[in-house]
C-alpha cells in the first residue's frame, strides 16, 4: 500500500493516496520508522490538497516516531509557513537544520519565513547560505534579489535577478523580475 500511495503522489492524487497510505497504517507490526515515514507521506499528501491542520498532524505525528529525520521537520515547518505561521516554520526548519545543516530547501524556506516577519538580517544569512550550498538552484536567488529590493538596493536586485534567470531562462517570475528592475 505505501508504494501505491507514493506512485498516486506522484500523479497528484492526493485522495487516493491518503487511502492507501492510511491503509499502510493499519499494517500490523510495522515499526516505528516505517510508520513515521508513512504519517510523513500521507501529511505530504494532506498539505498537496491544502489541507494543512492535517498535515501537521501527520507530519507531527511522524516526528514523534522519528525524531531525528531532518526531513519531517522540514515538512512540517512548509506546512506551518503555508499557514503563515512563520514563528514556529522557523522553528521547525531550524529542527531540521539541527539533524541536516547543509540542507538547501531549510535554509532557503527558513530564510523565507524570516523575510515574512521583517527580519531582513537573518533572512539574508539563510538565503545566502542556501546559494553557497547549491549555487545552481534558482530559488534563492531570485528570493535574495526579493530581499535586496525591500532593502532599496537595486543593483544587487538585479545582480540576482539576472543570475536566477540565467539558471532557469523559461521562468516568467524570473524574467518578469530582471524586466522590472531593468526598467521595461
Amino acid at each position: 500500500m505505501f508504494l501505491l500511495g507514493q506512485r498516486s503522489m506522484q500523479a497528484n492524487n492526493f485522495d487516493r493516496a491518503i487511502a492507501y497510505f492510511t491503509e499502510a497504517l493499519n499494517t500490523p507490526d510495522i515499526d516505528s520508522k516505517t510508520t513515521a515515514a508513512i504519517y510523513g507521506w500521507r501529511g505530504l499528501a494532506w498539505a498537496g490538497k491544502g489541507s494543512y491542520d492535517k498535515a501537521l498532524e501527520d507530519l507531527s505525528q511522524a516526528i514523534e516516531k522519528n525524531p531525528a529525520d531532518g526531513t519531517l521537520w522540514l515538512n512540517r515547518g512548509s506546512a506551518l509557513r503555508k499557514k503563515k505561521d512563520y514563528g514556529k516554520a522557523i522553528e521547525d526548519y531550524t529542527a531540521a537544520l539541527a539533524r541536516n545543516p547543509d540542507s538547501y530547501a531549510a535554509h532557503l524556506y527558513r530564510g523565507i519565513s524570516w523575510q515574512e516577519l521583517k527580519n531582513l538580517e537573518n533572512a539574508l544569512k539563510d538565503l545566502s547560505r542556501s546559494i553557497e550550498i547549491d549555487p545552481q538552484r534558482p530559488a534563492a536567488y531570485y528570493q535574495r534579489a526579493l530581499l535586496f529590493i525591500e532593502q532599496g538596493d537595486g543593483a544587487k536586485a538585479l545582480k540576482d535577478a539576472l543570475r536566477c534567470r540565467e539558471l532557469d531562462e523559461e521562468n516568467p517570475y524570473y524574467v518578469s523580475l530582471v524586466e522590472r528592475l531593468q526598467g521595461r
